[in-house]
């Protein structure tokens, strides 16, 4: 609600402080319908805004007005410099600083331009506010339910000991979708450092705070979760990079790569991926160098994780051609040695071998969106045994687990765990397909396998025929 709204022109002239006290000001360079060249003005906003009253701002700033202008603002006391332009993400700010400094430069080419103005406003919109407070090495947000999150609400998160590091993507599939993500490095509306509207691309914001706190206002049309996602990672980084050779031990699959990490002699290193939505983790090598062995876990623990795959350095070049969907993914490796990680960032559905291969398949609804999920494996030129674990399948649907054409095991609204099947022939295909209508976090099928050829073979085989997830 708008508290008392008293419109203002104040120009480039005036210079003393503005306070909004139960006030709105309109500011502009100029009453005239453009600015001149060669200017040069200061504000000083005195908000007023407490707990319960916020200050929003207004933006009427004309497109390619930054080829003729420089306008900038912070809190007069060392914050962070918000450089303020056309763009069509979005009009508005919103802030409890106490007290907010403008800055504007007309450039010598400024001639005929059309002014700009800024409305500030007092409001009393109250903010609903989810505080994460965490001492875990790493989290990932959001909760199950995204529609908590609705407009005018505030995600805070505080780490109660060394440095918070926050990573931040939203996207949704309706490009008309109308919301705006404000984040602050502070405990509140101040310290503004970034403003993200959602999109069909990847755009991971890094934010490090400077005080243990970081908050993210959102504003706009509550969350559906069928339209889109919100993906947040936070860390502790001293105690997620503890025992690694580098505080670079959190990667985010946006390309193919090939990384190692070792772990000093006092402890294991947790070595983590991220891989949003839009993306998937092929691993095609990994190669380990120690006299232990490696944790894969969903995660980063193998006590709080999910426990994926272990090995040794004997197994470790074994371990490939699998693919890991959106989510996060740690190997812990054993202090004192090395872990070489090669991916791309591929969501094939196929992959061949011609000798011994170890893996995993792990996909979930809130992965897939409903999609059929289908991945095989195939024995290049040759027949293998395939042996596999069904750590647990939910299927409200189907699943099918065939090893050539003729040979097939279906499954139908069933829930498996723990379940040995065994097969042979030229490939192994798992074609999956659940019902659920809203997304949830819970894997749908993970399965361990492995593979050995037992005979080559050159004549042509039989091979499903496969398609890919497409994001």
């Amino acid at each position: 609600m708008l508290l008392n709204v008293v419109l203002s022109a104040i120009e480039c002239s005036y210079n003393a402080p503005i306070s909004l006290t139960l006030t709105t000001f309109h500011l502009t360079p100029t009453n005239s319908t453009n600015y001149g060249p060669n200017l040069s003005c200061n504000w000083t906003i005195i908000t007023n805004v407490n707990a319960n009253l916020n200050l929003r701002m207004k933006l009427g700033i004309p497109i390619d007005s930054n080829h003729y202008m420089d306008l900038k603002m912070d809190n007069c006391n060392g914050g962070s410099v918000l450089w303020l332009y056309y763009t069509s993400q979005y009009s508005q700010l919103y802030f409890q600083e106490e007290k907010i400094c403008i800055y504007f430069i007309s450039y010598a080419n400024a001639t005929g331009n059309l002014n700009w103005y800024i409305d500030f406003e007092i409001i009393d919109e109250v903010q609903y506010k989810y505080p994460t407070n965490f001492s875990e090495p790493i989290i990932t947000f959001p909760p199950n339910n995204l529609t908590q999150i609705m407009n005018y609400s505030s995600m805070i998160f505080h780490s109660d000991h060394g440095t918070l590091q926050l990573f931040f993507n939203a996207f949704f599939q309706n490009a008309n979708y109308n919301g705006t993500f404000y984040i602050y490095d502070y405990d509140g509306l101040r310290n503004l450092e970034y403003i993200t509207s959602p999109g069909f691309y990847n755009n991971i914001v890094p934010i490090k705070a400077t005080n243990r706190t970081i908050t993210i206002l959102f504003v706009g049309k509550s969350f559906d979760p069928r339209e889109g996602t919100l993906e947040i990672v936070a860390r502790i980084v001293e105690d997620h990079s503890a025992n690694c050779a580098t505080t670079n031990n959190l990667q985010f699959v946006t390309s193919n790569n090939d990384n190692t990490m070792s772990a000093f002699s006092n402890g294991n290193c947790i070595y983590s991926f991220y891989v949003s939505y839009f993306d998937a983790m092929e691993v095609t090598k990994l190669n380990y160098t120690g006299n232990n062995f490696v944790t894969m876990v969903k995660g980063y623990s193998s006590v709080s994780g999910q426990k994926l795959l272990e090995f040794g350095q004997p197994d470790s070049l074994l371990c490939k051609g699998f693919v890991l969907l959106q989510g996060l993914y740690s190997f812990l490796i054993p202090n004192g040695t090395t872990l070489e990680v090669v991916y791309e960032d591929n969501n094939v559905n196929t992959y061949f071998f011609n000798d011994q291969i170890i893996g995993i398949i792990l996909a979930s609804t809130a992965q897939l969106l409903h999609l059929p999920y289908t991945r095989t494996i195939v024995c290049m030129d040759c027949e293998a045994i395939y042996k596999m674990t069904i750590v647990y399948a939910n299927i409200k649907n189907f699943m099918e687990i065939s090893f050539d054409s003729n040979t097939s095991k279906n499954f139908t609204n069933t829930n498996i765990s723990y379940m040995q099947v065994q097969g042979q022939g030229p490939y192994f295909s798992i074609n999956y397909q659940d019902q659920d209508i809203v997304p949830s976090d819970d894997y749908g099928i993970f399965i361990q396998y492995s593979a050995q050829q037992y005979k080559n073979t050159s004549t042509t085989i039989s091979r499903p025929q496969t398609t890919s997830i497409m994001r």
